[in-house]
This record gives C-alpha cells, sequence and structure tokens, in this order.
C-alpha cells in the first residue's frame, strides 16, 4: 500500500477532524472575543448583525467546547457498545458541516443578512445527524448495560435542540428563542455530557493508573444530575433563577456523593490523572457560587450579574474547559501511538488553564465591589489564549499525521 494522503491521515478518525477544528475554535473565537472586551472597556464598541455576548455563546458553547466531545464520542460510542466503528463518510459529512457552518456563521458576523442563519442552520443539521448516527449505533448494540451512553446520548439530542433555537432566534430576532439556546448549552448539554462522560472515564482511567482501585459508580447519580440540569434549564428559560439553589442542591449531592466513591482525595502521582480530578473540583465551585447568587437574589429581589457570570465562568472555564484539556491531552497521546505521559509543557499549560479560570471568576467577584476590576476579565482571556496557542503548536500537527506506531488510526 502506498503512502497515505494528507487527506487520508486527517479523517482517518473522527477524533482527528473534530479535534483539530476544536483548537482553531478555541483560539479564534476568543482572540475576537478578548479584543471586544477590551474595545468595549476603553468605549469603543462596534456593530455585528446581533449582540457579541451571543456570537461568544454560539461559537464557544456549541463550537470550540462540543467539537472536542463530539469527535470523542463518534469515536468511543461504537468501542463503549462494542459494535462496528461509524463509517468514514459519515463523520467526514459532520465534520464539513460544522466547518462550513462556522466559517458562514463568522462570516455573517459582519456581513449580516440571512448569512449567520445559514451557518447557523449548517452546524444545527450537523449535530441533528450526529445525534441520529450516535442513536442508531446505540439501537444496534447487544450491549447489556447501555444506560450511561444513552444519558450521554440526550445530552447530544439537546445540542441539536439548541443549536435548532439559536437558528430560529437568528431568523425571526425573537429573543426567547436565543434564551432557550443558551440555557440548553449552558446548563444541560454541556455539564450532563461532561458528567455522564466522566461518570464512565474518570473510574476506568484510575483503575489504569492507581493499584488496588476499585471501580465504584452510583446509578442513580445520574438520574440526579439529569434531573439537576434540566430544572435548572427550566430556571434559567422562565427566569427564575432565585430558584436555582434547588437545582444547585441535586448536582452538589451527586457530585458529592460520587466523589466519595471515586476515592477523590487519594493521592494521584500522575498528572494526566490529576487534571481530571482538578477540573471536576471546580463543578461543587460553580454549584455554590450559583446557589449563592440565587439565595442572595431570592432574599434581595436584586441579581448580581457578576456573581452569576463568576458562577457560569466557573463551570465552563473551571470545570468543562479543563475536562476538555485533559481529555484533548490523553486522547491526542493514546490514538497517536504515544505513551499515555505529560511532562512539564502540558502540567504547565494545564496549571495556567486554573490561573485564567480564578482570574476569570476572581474578576467577577471583586467587581461586585469596584468596577475596575473589569479590567482583569480581559486578563483571563490573554492567558487563555497563551494556554491553548501553545497547546495547539504541539497538538495540533498531530492530527494530521500517522500514528507513530504504524497502527491504523
Amino acid at each position: 500500500m502506498g503512502k497515505k494522503t494528507l487527506w487520508q491521515v486527517f479523517s482517518a478518525m473522527p477524533h482527528r477532524m473534530f479535534f483539530a477544528l476544536g483548537t482553531v475554535l478555541l483560539v479564534l473565537p476568543m482572540l475576537w472575543w478578548t479584543h471586544y472586551l477590551y474595545e468595549r472597556y476603553f468605549g469603543e464598541l462596534y456593530q455585528l448583525s446581533h449582540p457579541p455576548i451571543h456570537a461568544h455563546v454560539m461559537l464557544m458553547v456549541y463550537g470550540a467546547l462540543s467539537q472536542f466531545v463530539l469527535g470523542f464520542a463518534l469515536t468511543v460510542f461504537p468501542r463503549w457498545l462494542s459494535t462496528q466503528d461509524i463509517r468514514p463518510i459519515s463523520f467526514k459529512v459532520l465534520f464539513l458541516l460544522n466547518l462550513a457552518g462556522f466559517l458562514i456563521y463568522s462570516a455573517g458576523l459582519w456581513l449580516g443578512g440571512w448569512i449567520p442563519a445559514i451557518g447557523s442552520g449548517l452546524v444545527y443539521l450537523s449535530f441533528s445527524t450526529a445525534t441520529i448516527i450516535l442513536l442508531k449505533v446505540l439501537l444496534n448494540s447487544q450491549h447489556p448495560d447501555k444506560t450511561q451512553v444513552w444519558y450521554t446520548w440526550v445530552a447530544f439530542a439537546s445540542a441539536s435542540a439548541g443549536t435548532l433555537f439559536f437558528t430560529v432566534y437568528l431568523v425571526l430576532d425573537e429573543a426567547v428563542y436565543y434564551r432557550l439556546a443558551t440555557g440548553i448549552g449552558v446548563y444541560f448539554f454541556l455539564p450532563l455530557l461532561v458528567l455522564s462522560i466522566a461518570y464512565r472515564m474518570v473510574p476506568f482511567f484510575t483503575s489504569v493508573v492507581l493499584e488496588g482501585y476499585q471501580v465504584r459508580r452510583v446509578k442513580w447519580v445520574l438520574r440526579l444530575w439529569l434531573l439537576a440540569c434540566l430544572l435548572k434549564t427550566i430556571l434559567f428559560v422562565l427566569g427564575l433563577k432565585e430558584f436555582y439553589f434547588v437545582s444547585e442542591l441535586g448536582l452538589l449531592t451527586g457530585c458529592l456523593v460520587q466523589f466519595y466513591y471515586w476515592d477523590f482525595f487519594r493521592k494521584k502521582k500522575v498528572w494526566l490523572l490529576k487534571y481530571l480530578y482538578i477540573s471536576l473540583a471546580w463543578l461543587p465551585i460553580s454549584s455554590l457560587l450559583f446557589a449563592l447568587f440565587s439565595l442572595d437574589a431570592f432574599f434581595t429581589g436584586i441579581q448580581s450579574y457578576p456573581l452569576e457570570l463568576a458562577s457560569t465562568h466557573a463551570l465552563l472555564v473551571g470545570c468543562i474547559s479543563s475536562l476538555v484539556f485533559g481529555m484533548a491531552t490523553r486522547v491526542s497521546l493514546g490514538h497517536s501511538g504515544r505513551p499515555l505521559t505529560t511532562g512539564k509543557f502540558e502540567d504547565l499549560l494545564f496549571l495556567l488553564l486554573q490561573l485564567t479560570a480564578f482570574i476569570r471568576v476572581g474578576g467577577e467577584l471583586l467587581r461586585i465591589y469596584d468596577p475596575l476590576w473589569e479590567s482583569y476579565i480581559g486578563l483571563s482571556g490573554v492567558l487563555w489564549l497563551v494556554c491553548f496557542i501553545v497547546w495547539g503548536i504541539k497538538y495540533f500537527p498531530i492530527y494530521f499525521l500517522p500514528r507513530i506506531d504504524g497502527n491504523p488510526g
């Protein structure tokens, strides 16, 4: 067999294509957003086809962070369920739909008209098609226990609804559809997705590294997490944020119970494993901040926007982005035939990402008392860019290179 072309190598497995797109979307939209934050801070605003914060949600929630978990799911669903791999033509079409969708949507931010809706519609088509493909894998599998995989699929199905609502919002310019898209993406899709995947993978990874570790998963925790995420999404859409503390109680309870059975505080010498546990530690921090925000609103009747943003970014930057960093690093190493070990390069970048989250969350909390702290929010964007640009310099080329051990994939 002759030497494979660049496209053949790149399109050999789903994670290669979607991780590469995710890496680009982690950098370019954040470069624009950080520039926007500094322009806003100094009073220089520019007009887009719709509010910049709405574009930020679309590009980061349904764009950057989603590409990694989509590529991961298309790769591992058949392995989890002991079925045949997804046909290459299927994930290639999904990738091209996503690529075209985000390119057209991004251009439409400045060009306006129907262009943003066309781009968003292509992203919706990609997510909805992926949902159908993953459903077929589930239904065709004879695996005796598909519980966790069903929860992961439900999360993907919700992303289809979220991107559809965002597209409808762009067409009709009705705020309720943007609220639905944001609520589903931020409070249901991403949290349930990473929690359901962590439920399976964290104890598995830990058992590989720690001798004598016993894998223990509490099944009712998944149900509690799903109900809590659903309740929080409903409360957000209805504007009843002062009752968030109810949903946070469910999320926090599930975390504390499952963390206990995962032996969360057991010493872990391998940094690649530490990434996962440090990332997950941001989840109860986010829940506590959201609970504080809602109780403050409940008793005072005033919603603290900085406190709400601090809670949201503890979830999205502290927890989910850190988990994506850890997962992408591990998958990129393992599926390219490289040893599953990190060096100071990755470890320092991960710690830089934790500093980014700390500044982003802390900047919002301090802004409650002094508006000047808003300048530090832009600093978190700069640190984010340093982290993922440097990470991408090492890992982005891997997706275009054959496995170093000569195996296919």
